[in-house]
């Protein structure tokens, strides 16, 4: 009968209307997620790429001390220089911590630890850097463990090279 199948249709259709706009509303949600992602990962893209900019000109000063004969007047001035190209790469640095922080919200366990990698080597070559072109090892004429530098200076570009491929995946997602 014709008012049995009006209600059924009825029914339906107030059983179907919640349905669709649950499904919708959690797919947008998961698209507008996926697009921040997106947005924050392409940041932290650049703030590395500016991070190794300046870790390349700050191995570059380092190089430059090198080549000095012990603490001379034209080691004190590399040195300044140095450490103003140190003090930047800090400030660099700390200007994305607070975007890094909500990136590794989103990030899985595997994600997070490729980030925590590259991190890890990223100070760890500053600390050897830093060490190294200490005036008192000047001073001292100590050798400089060239292979220890080279070591963490590969493994730093290998794992930004892991880092920037994750960061590309997040990217590519919206």
């Amino acid at each position: 009968d014709k008012s049995t199948a009006t209600n059924l249709l009825i029914w339906s259709a107030t059983i179907f209307a919640p349905i669709a706009v649950l499904m919708t509303y959690t797919s947008w949600r998961e698209q507008k997620k996926l697009e921040i992602v997106s947005r924050m990962s392409e940041d932290e893209l650049n703030q590395i790429e500016g991070l190794m900019c300046k870790i390349f000109e700050l191995e570059n000063k380092f190089r430059v001390l090198l080549y000095n004969d012990g603490v001379t007047e034209k080691y004190k001035k590399e040195k300044i220089e140095f450490d103003f190209v140190l003090k930047s790469l800090h400030e660099l640095r700390d200007s994305s911590s607070f975007n890094r922080s909500k990136l590794t919200y989103f990030l899985n366990k595997v994600d997070r630890n490729i980030q925590n990698d590259f991190f890890e080597s990223y100070f760890n070559y500053l600390n050897i850097l830093v060490i190294e072109s200490d005036p008192k090892m000047m001073e001292l004429m100590v050798k400089v463990d060239n292979e220890r530098i080279k070591k963490a200076s590969d493994e730093l570009f290998d794992k930004s090279k892991n880092y920037k491929i994750l960061l590309l995946k997040y990217i590519s997602y919206s």
